[in-house]
């Protein structure tokens, strides 16, 4: 007999099993393990509600969402973004998806939620039932894709002397640089010093002005990328790449089945007329990156942003993601609003 019921600490061990037991499959195939503590990256998030299945002790189902303040279209509004819809592979094409769908959408429904936002790596057919209208949920608008930029590593010389170039703490200067620049996208998370705290924040001065910001964060003690599969060419790309490196060590190079260390792009600004500061940024980023060793320096991208002629220019992998967003007041202007637009979304949370 399968019961469903709100999650508890005490179920860590068994979320986290599940976790292992559901990667992502798509083009790019990933597993994204929570070790230690399922929980951790909620937390991050917002506040957060994770409902689980069991099947007697063991954990076969869950599914999550979190809360947190965004600027929608110009205004400041919670949204609720849905994740962790993971099915034990004993019962997938069971009914209980749909059961779970139901005791969210129950959830949602009296916590007078309007906004739903949430992500799917491109090709994960087992989630596209959430969206298409199913357990009493309306069905999603399609938001676009999102490019999800993994940019190799590696020191290249920067000769400009135009900005001073420094690494600080995380200020409201800067937060508010940050939520300035968020302005001009129509759905954007709201940022402070307070949500920006373990992170690192590179900066650029001109003429003792801010003109440009960047913060990196690595959340590897929160969650860990297992690489699973990739495409053929993307095979035989790392293969060449990595007999080139044992010649000349220059990469760091991910392996299937093991964690691959990744340096995320979590917030940047630049002010107008001051893009090659964000450029020098991007560089020191990449710098960064090389001598800690990571994998990739990573972002992602909505399909439609012209920031991303920044960081197509460098040597990269690029996985998709698709965003899907609903209004569950019927709010159709809203929706169009935000559909007409420019979304953001940090990747470093998904």
């Amino acid at each position: 007999m399968i019961s469903i019921r709100e999650a508890f600490p005490a179920d860590n061990e068994g979320l986290l099993q599940l976790t292992s037991m559901t990667p992502m499959k798509g083009r790019i195939s990933l597993r994204v393990d929570r070790n230690p503590d399922f929980f951790g990256l909620l937390s991050k998030r917002g506040d957060y509600k994770v409902f689980i299945a069991e099947n007697g002790k063991t954990v076969v189902g869950c599914f999550s969402v979190s809360d947190n303040e965004t600027m929608v279209n110009g205004n400041i509004e919670r949204v609720y973004y849905l994740a962790d819809l993971k099915i034990h592979p004993s019962f997938e094409g069971k009914i209980l998806t749909a059961r779970l769908l139901n005791t969210m959408h129950n959830y949602i429904r009296s916590s007078g939620a309007d906004l739903l936002f949430c992500t799917a790596v491109y090709g994960n057919k087992k989630v596209m039932p959430l969206f298409e209208g199913r357990a009493g949920f309306p069905e999603f608008d399609f938001a676009g894709t999102f490019r999800v930029y993994q940019i190799i590593p590696l020191i290249k010389r920067n000769h400009t002397h135009k900005y001073t170039i420094s690494e600080t703490t995380i200020n409201n200067e800067i937060a508010d640089l940050y939520n300035q620049f968020n302005s001009r996208y129509h759905f954007a998370p709201l940022l402070s010093p307070q949500s920006l705290t373990e992170t690192r924040t590179i900066t650029a001065f001109y003429n003792n002005t801010l003109v440009a910001s960047l913060t990196l964060t690595d959340i590897g003690m929160l969650k860990q990328n297992v690489l699973i599969g990739l495409p053929f060419i993307l095979k035989i790309t790392i293969s060449v790449l990595r007999f080139l490196n044992k010649i000349v060590p220059v990469i760091n190079l991910p392996e299937v089945e093991k964690p691959v260390k990744v340096l995320y792009i979590k917030a940047f600004a630049y002010k107008n007329g001051s893009e090659d500061a964000f450029e020098t940024l991007i560089l020191q980023a990449r710098k960064i990156a090389y001598l800690e060793k990571y994998c990739y320096l990573t972002i992602g991208i909505h399909e439609k942003d012209p920031v991303a002629r920044f960081f197509v220019k460098y040597l990269h992998f690029t996985f998709q993601s698709l965003g899907f967003i609903l209004s569950m007041h019927g709010n159709r202007e809203k929706i169009n609003n935000i559909l007409n637009g420019i979304l953001f979304e940090d990747y470093s949370l998904i």
